[in-house]
């Protein structure tokens, strides 16, 4: 009953009050056989996140610390794990990204005061969600193996950081993949960091406009690659990785943002044309080197010969290999670089 509820979550808004009172009643019920259990309540967070409703977040707080204090209380079927742990970080993740994507698309229709109170609530999520991760660690470290972190568990709280846009969301996201290589090779299974989690992590600094992202995520790149050297498994950068470090460098308005991301460019190049596939560039690659020749230092008219020679580098390669084709931001941003010297 409880899984059909999480089903019909996205369609019912009502589906977690349902799922509430039925195990409510199950709470109640004196037969042992009917008693919920730890994969109950998991089922009741997932439930709250896939409604959408304002309370899913807290709901998940208070019923990982519901699971706690049944099982405290000698219900041993209550035992909180891993799974539970993840589901309620993904539930508050969920509800942190969603409140910023509500008020990116308000931003013109709300008042600055509405807009601060929802930035607030959005930096207390990843907070929330930072906490509940601790106390997974804190919880392995103390003997538990049922509440050892692992990939998922870090890949959820690197992607809410990496979507967050805020200032310090690459410092956050990267003080988790330190961790998780320390857990890693400490022999913790399941918990190394692969080629999402670096490029999640990539995105918060290239988001994140800080004055230091582009070297951060130059450094990382490189680290992938000795770690794939090292013997890690799906660790090796994919074009989403160099695409974010080349938008890092251009976000952070580094005198050297052309230059370093033209290398990054030609490096994926470069790695493709080896048969590296998951290199391949993208319109968003090209639109990115467009955007570092727009705002890079070089004379204006050395602007418009890098600008035109790059789209027709990018259309001989739509033409002849199969690569990508020119969008309207493609041509919107060369057009950009082209009137600036007319």
């Amino acid at each position: 009953m409880i899984n059909s509820l999480v089903k019909s979550s996205k369609r019912t808004r009502g589906a977690p009050i349902q799922a509430e009172t039925i195990i409510r009643k199950m709470e109640e019920n004196e037969d042992y056989a009917f008693k919920p259990d730890a994969i109950t309540y998991t089922s009741l967070i997932k439930c709250w996140s896939e409604s959408g409703r304002p309370k899913a977040a807290s709901r998940a707080e208070e019923i990982i610390e519901l699971l706690h204090e049944r099982y405290n209380n000698g219900h041993k079927e209550c035992k909180p794990d891993s799974t539970a742990y993840n589901v309620a970080l993904n539930a508050i993740a969920k509800s942190g990204v969603r409140d910023s994507a509500e008020r990116a698309e308000g931003e013109s229709a709300v008042t600055q005061q509405s807009n601060a109170a929802v930035y607030i609530k959005l930096y207390l999520t990843f907070f929330i969600c930072e906490a509940l991760l601790r106390r997974m660690k804190e919880e392995y470290d103390a003997g538990d193996i049922d509440l050892a972190p692992n990939t998922f568990s870090f890949s959820i709280v690197i992607n809410a950081w990496s979507k967050s846009g805020h200032q310090d969301a690459g410092i956050h996201a990267e003080k988790h993949l330190d961790k998780m290589i320390e857990l890693h090779e400490s022999g913790l299974n399941g918990v190394a960091p692969n080629t999402v989690t670096y490029s999640s992590c990539i995105h918060a600094w290239s988001r994140s406009k800080h004055k230091d992202a582009g070297r951060r995520a130059s450094k990382m790149l490189k680290r992938m690659d000795e770690l794939d050297d090292k013997g890690y498994i799906n660790i090796r950068p994919n074009i989403y990785s160099f695409t974010s470090a080349m938008e890092a460098w251009i976000n952070s308005g580094d005198p050297m943002l052309y230059t370093e991301a033209s290398v990054i460019f030609e490096l994926l190049i470069d790695r493709y044309k080896s048969g590296e596939i998951d290199a391949k560039p993208t319109t968003q690659t090209f639109n990115a080197m467009f955007r570092a020749i727009s705002q890079g230092p070089s004379l204006e008219q050395a602007k418009y010969i890098k600008a035109e020679q790059l789209l027709n580098r990018m259309k001989k390669m739509h033409r002849t290999e199969g690569g990508p084709k020119p969008n309207i931001a493609t041509y919107n941003t060369v057009s950009f670089t082209f009137s600036i010297i007319w």
